[in-house]
């Protein structure tokens, strides 16, 4: 026989051996099985992508988000906004947790047709509160251009403002809850404006917020 093949039938009855008296002490429980576990990798767990209101009663500092755009304003319907809003909303979210504040998100559109303002503020996802209709005269552009938090009159624009939210007391029985000492923390108009404050981590007045 050729010496190499003579090596070879050596090994291979070696190696069926050293199997079968290695499968039989496996069987008695005295050698271990080495166990081989496949495992496909996973996608990481995707951080909240979408605002949903939390649907709860409110009690103490609230941090507060009014988008205010309009059906008729090209620069309210660029096709890149509505993400854009969404991402605010959702990092607004995380940044009240850590200050152990809740959060709220408004929508206003200022339009003069109601059903305008409603199927413009449905592509920007859900909003705690939605208000719309007579334009400029409305209760939105009311509040938060002239008389509460007075501003640009320009849409698109996002403003974050902080407030404190009492639930009824011996004082005010008659109210479900009441609001007051709304402090303006960052008002962004345009979309060039908003897309770069959320790229900068959306700073807000810390001072403000210790307040």
């Amino acid at each position: 026989m050729n010496p190499k093949a003579e090596h070879r039938s050596l090994w291979v009855g070696i190696s069926a051996i050293v199997f079968v008296t290695c499968s039989l002490l496996s069987a008695t429980g005295i050698v271990p099985v080495p166990a081989i576990e496949i495992k496909w990798p996973t996608k990481p767990a995707l951080s909240a992508t979408r605002y949903v209101p939390s649907y709860s009663r409110v009690s103490g500092r609230e941090i507060v988000m009014v988008y205010l755009g309009s059906a008729k304003c090209p620069f309210a319907n660029d096709k890149a906004l509505p993400s854009l809003i969404e991402r605010v909303k959702v990092a607004l979210q995380q940044r009240s947790n850590q200050h152990g504040t809740t959060f709220s998100a408004i929508g206003v559109a200022v339009d003069w047709r109601i059903a305008d303002g409603i199927r413009h503020l449905d592509k920007f996802g859900s909003f705690d509160e939605v208000m719309t209709g007579r334009k400029w005269y409305g209760i939105g552009a009311r509040l938060y251009f002239r008389e509460m938090l007075p501003g640009q009159a320009a849409t698109p624009q996002v403003l974050v403002f902080i407030r404190n939210v009492s639930p009824p007391n011996l004082q005010y029985p008659e109210t479900t809850y009441r609001v007051s000492d709304e402090t303006m923390l960052v008002r962004k108009v345009g979309l060039e404006n908003i897309d770069k404050w959320l790229e900068r981590g959306l700073p807000l007045p810390l001072d403000l917020l210790e307040l």
